[in-house]
């Protein structure tokens, strides 16, 4: 088998690495698209907000001659005393803003001004920012430069924002085109960084996930090779040999799905939180989230919670802590843990208990626990208007009975056995596929028979579900004086 799990891991090495290279090189090209993206979109808002202040402050003053300006020799245009005013209140706004150039055309594309003087008298008619502009829309591009003429005089390395945008006049008439530069170096570099960072983190979740993938095909094929081992002893259990592994296989596939939707919402709300989009922590927005990714890990905590302790009693590495406790205690105490569990708009839960207080021999925390799957699951798939009983009676076989009836959506006959199976999922146009995987009423079934119990299932499609419990005679001890009936609705 050694030559075999060795292909098998070497092919499994091959396909993720080949998987990890592809989703990297697709990851980098988003990177690159959604960072230009980011990058043109912010700034090019900037820019906007540059060419209104040049609007207001510049455009009443050579409005007029921008209309007539295509009149002058190209000689006069340049040396024009109006274009050397502009030039001048030009330089001394960009003392305080990273713009490193200024032009405006008239509506024919002539360029009237600029403060890099050689370009005054182009054409720019045919420009497609240009034409955007003369028709109300903002036009920009962006990019890197290894040399550029600026107000300030010659610039290296940068990276710039050209954005035309129209010029309106009170009526909203487009009047003339701006052409902005700006310096956008700075926020170029935070957004790499910030992208580069993000491919970092997913590139090692990969790598992770890589990692223990092979290590799961490792430990597959040794249980492979243990199993054929084995068999060779035992041929009588190759069956169920085989039925186990494949329940493994299926249970570890189950779970990396299950796993993922939580994780997901975590790492989701995580990354809004840590990028700050909405301004500094403190903002109500985030409180929102923090409480998301609370009550995604505490759900994700459960489902490891539940699978562990499953895993402990197939293993039979489980003890039970017995002690006496009362009925009405446990019922209660599942009661109160159901509420604290759900938000919002919820059926009652009513409890009917026996006037006299029956003490189990059990484990408290264990029983407690199935009850409270049982009134959880119960509320899931029962509305607000419907009703939840928990009652217990006796029953002539000297078992005692708990059980929880709702008015919920119910099930098919042919369902009932599905839920019983971890990670079964009921296929019911009324279920609600938001609330994960289905391990509570197996777990519940398997701690309740760890006492010599019995669960069993009635349910109705459409009309409700009762959930009962058994438990043997050898779980009753000694009844304690009769006070009066337990009866309450929370």
């Amino acid at each position: 088998m050694k030559p075999g799990r060795q292909s098998g891991s070497m092919r499994y090495a091959v396909a993720g690495a080949l998987l990890i290279a592809v989703a990297g090189a697709a990851l980098a090209f988003v990177h690159h698209f959604l960072v230009t993206r980011d990058l043109n979109t912010l700034n090019e808002r900037n820019n906007i907000l540059l060419a209104r202040v040049f609007s207001n402050i510049i455009w009443p003053d050579i409005s007029d001659f921008v209309a007539t300006a295509y009149k002058l020799p190209l000689d006069k245009l340049k040396t024009h005393e109006i274009i050397a005013a502009t030039r001048a209140r030009t330089t001394e706004m960009a003392e305080n803003v990273p713009l490193l150039k200024v032009k405006i055309f008239d509506l024919s594309g002539l360029t009237v001004f600029s403060t890099e003087p050689s370009q005054i008298g182009e054409m720019k008619a045919t420009y497609p920012g240009f034409v955007a502009a003369r028709n109300g829309e903002v036009a920009s591009i962006a990019g890197p430069r290894e040399r550029f003429s600026a107000i300030e005089g010659e610039v290296y390395d940068r990276h710039i924002l050209s954005s035309y945008v129209p010029i309106l006049n009170t009526e909203g008439e487009i009047e003339g085109v701006f052409e902005i530069y700006t310096d956008v170096t700075e926020t170029a570099a935070q957004l790499r960084n910030a992208g580069m960072l993000q491919l970092a983190v997913v590139a090692l979740t990969f790598l992770l996930l890589f990692e223990i993938g092979l290590n799961l095909i490792r430990h597959r094929d040794r249980i492979i090779t243990d199993t054929h081992a084995e068999q060779l002893r035992l041929t009588e259990s190759t069956v169920a040999a085989e039925e186990a592994s494949r329940a493994k296989s299926a249970l570890l596939a189950n779970m990396s799905h299950e796993l993922r939707t939580p994780l997901n919402a975590i790492l989701g709300f995580a990354e809004t939180i840590r990028l700050q989009p909405f301004g500094a922590i403190g903002s109500p927005k985030y409180l929102t989230y923090l409480e998301d990714i609370w009550k995604s890990g505490r759900h994700l905590l459960d489902i490891v919670d539940n699978v562990l302790e499953m895993a402990r009693i197939d293993n039979g590495r489980i003890k039970l802590n017995l002690s006496g406790v009362s009925i009405t205690d446990l019922a209660g105490g599942a009661v109160r843990l159901a509420d604290s569990m759900t938000d919002g708009p919820r059926a009652p839960i009513r409890a009917n208990l026996p006037n006299v207080p029956v003490m189990l021999l059990v484990d408290e925390q264990r029983i407690r626990r199935v009850l409270t799957e049982l009134l959880s699951n119960a509320r899931k798939f029962t509305p607000p208007h419907g009703s939840i009983e928990i009652a217990a009676r006796w029953r002539r076989t000297g078992t005692f009975e708990v059980a929880v009836t709702d008015t919920g959506i119910g099930m098919a006959p042919e369902d009932i056995g599905r839920v019983l199976v971890p990670f079964n999922k009921v296929d019911s146009p009324y279920a609600n596929a938001s609330y994960g995987p289905r391990l509570g009423l197996p777990l519940a079934r398997m701690l309740t028979e760890l006492h010599g119990g019995t669960l069993s299932i009635e349910s109705v499609l459409g009309k409700g579900t009762c959930v009962t419990i058994a438990f043997p005679e050898r779980c009753l001890l000694e009844e304690r004086d009769p006070v009066i009936a337990t009866r309450y609705t929370r």
